[in-house]
């Protein structure tokens, strides 16, 4: 009988059951399924500084659909190409950057004087005074995207043979942990930057001894699993409390895996209850874009940047990789 239920259980959630309560045995749908790999947009590329080759996903969508013009992509962008030695100054809430100068420098001025400076940012640049300006430093040393190459490959290997689009793999390396095997203040650590409840929930081993969410190909596993069994079916969920019909073919579109970053990020909930603040009445961009100056409970300023960062970090990552021939 035990068997029987449990076997009942899988296939509903492979023919698309979905509820907000996850099993406890959910990671078991995660199976092989190689013929998914024809699906996905994958190139061979040449990484610099390697030998060998390794797979790239490929995606135009950002280029076509423009999101290089965005201020907030183009922020990132110069965040994540400036060294740390810089710092540049720019606008709330639309992220304008104003100007560039070397941190030793700015560092020196007292905090009389870095008021100072912005004001006369402010009226050189014509900046009403209902606008904030702020600055910040360089983060080229942290959003080392050369340091992914070493195992960008591995991670889209495992979420192809578990049946997940490794769109998801490379955005996440891409804007986590992209000098690998960091930790967060919050306990989450390795290149998916998973929680230890969220990793043992996946049947990682997370102790003192050992800590398998630094080990590539199974911090993917787990982090492919999730977006898998949680953050889509969740997405659909949401989606569908505001009236927004949703299907299989949904799951292709850009906006959509963005969405489906939030909720990797933030959870489901603190997404849900950010979009009811929105009450979107469509499933398009312009619904994220409400996402980046949503707030609401956990769903603030790191949660609003996370998609942003993903945007940026592939048209970073882009220039930076060489097709094989």
């Amino acid at each position: 009988m035990k068997l029987i239920l449990k076997t009942t259980l899988i296939l509903f959630l492979f023919l698309g059951f979905q509820s907000p309560r996850v099993a406890p045995n959910y990671f078991n749908i995660c199976v092989f399924n190689d013929s998914l790999r024809s699906n996905y947009k994958l190139i061979k590329v040449k990484y610099p500084n390697r030998i060998n080759s390794g797979w790239y996903v490929s995606d135009s969508s950002h280029y076509l659909l423009k999101l290089d013009t965005l201020h907030q992509v183009q922020f990132w962008r110069s965040v994540m190409a400036l060294s740390p030695d810089s710092i540049f100054c720019y606008t709330l809430p639309n992220r304008h950057v104003i100007c560039i100068d070397a941190s030793k420098d700015f560092s020196a001025l007292s905090t009389p004087e870095i008021k100072t400076y912005k004001n006369g940012l402010r009226t050189f640049y014509n900046i009403d005074t209902s606008i904030k300006i702020v600055h910040r430093s360089g983060l080229k040393h942290f959003y080392n995207f050369n340091a992914i190459n070493s195992y960008l490959n591995a991670a889209i290997l495992k979420y192809m043979e578990l049946g997940v689009d490794p769109w998801y793999a490379q955005s996440i390396l891409m804007i986590e942990s992209p000098n690998f095997n960091q930790c967060s203040a919050s306990g989450a650590c390795g290149p998916f930057q998973l929680m230890p409840k969220v990793a043992r929930r996946f049947g990682l081993v997370v102790s003192k001894s050992k800590d398998e969410r630094n080990e590539i190909s199974r911090a993917a596993q787990a982090s492919a699993c999730l977006i898998k069994t949680i953050a889509i079916p969740h997405a659909h969920r949401i989606l569908n409390l505001h009236g927004i019909t949703t299907s299989q073919h949904t799951e292709t579109k850009y906006w959509f895996k963005l969405l489906v970053l939030h909720i990797y990020n933030a959870g489901a909930y603190n997404v849900e209850q950010a979009l009811n603040t929105i009450q979107p009445k469509t499933g398009d961009l312009q619904m994220i874009f409400n996402l980046w100056h949503a707030r609401a409970g956990q769903f603030q300023n790191a949660s609003q940047n996370y998609s942003q960062l993903a945007i940026a970090a592939w048209f970073e990552l882009d220039q930076r990789i060489q097709l094989t021939n």
